[in-house]
Order: C-alpha cells, then structure tokens, then sequence
C-alpha cells in the first residue's frame, strides 16, 4: 500500500506501517498551504519506511 501524508499517525499507527511495509508519500507544499503539520520524516526513516515526495497537485 501507499499512503499519502500521515501526518497525524501515532507511535501505534507508525508501527502497523511498518508491519505492513505501506511506503508513505511526503506532501510538504500541500500540508505547509493547508497550515496542518508535516510528516516526521527522520522517524519514518529510522524506522525503516520508504518516503517518497510528492505534490499533492499536478503542478509544482
């Protein structure tokens, strides 16, 4: 599975994501526009979930 910005996922939900192996989409532009947060990357990372970027819009 993909799943796109997560950026309200508890240390639970975190978890469950790596169990899974669900890689993660970084939507930076889009969550700073909507004033919502951003993804912990560098604990994404440690723990081993591919992060990818993405726009969340055709265009950049």
């Amino acid at each position: 599975s993909i799943f796109a910005h997560c950026i309200s996922l508890n240390d639970h939900e975190r978890d469950i994501v790596v169990k899974t192996g669900t890689q993660v989409v970084h939507n930076p532009s889009s969550n700073i526009n909507n004033a919502v947060g951003i993804l912990d990357v560098p604990d994404m990372l440690k723990r081993g979930v591919d992060v990818m970027l993405g726009t969340d819009s055709l265009s950049l």
